[in-house]
């Protein structure tokens, strides 16, 4: 916002020095004496100095204000760049976790089996042996 409001006050300075350099152009012009002369050519070479500062001044702040544009499409680049990072590692992540979350449920599922295996072979287990004693006491 400081150089908008630079380069508004730098615009009005050249506008000031160019009405004040047409007008002792136009006073050059009518003045027929060789002392105003001088003294108006004096004038003139100072508002030319000036003019030229101010229009150094602005070439200054366009090199700074063309760096910042460049600086500022390198930060937008650099953010785009992390975004696409970013969902690409989220969606990663998400998929580790639905991965995770199979394997747990696998992990889960086959210990409820194996439980359920252990339970019938004991069962089994349990009736082979209470047959044989059926058997043995008859």
């Amino acid at each position: 916002m400081a150089i908008v409001n630079n380069f508004g006050k730098i615009r009005s300075d050249l506008q000031e020095l160019k009405a004040e350099y047409i007008q002792e152009q136009s006073n050059l012009n009518n003045y027929l004496q060789l002392g105003e002369s001088s003294d108006t050519d004096a004038k003139v070479t100072e508002l030319k100095a000036q003019l030229n500062e101010k229009r150094h001044e602005v070439m200054n702040m366009v090199v700074e204000f063309q760096k910042m544009h460049n600086d500022l499409r390198s930060i937008k680049s650099d953010f785009a760049h992390d975004k696409v990072k970013s969902q690409q590692e989220l969606v990663q992540l998400k998929d580790e976790a639905e991965e995770t979350e199979l394997s747990e449920l696998f992990v889960k599922q086959s210990e409820e089996v194996q439980s359920i295996l252990r339970n019938k072979q004991r069962d089994g287990l349990k009736h082979a042996v209470s047959k044989n004693l059926q058997k043995s006491f008859l």
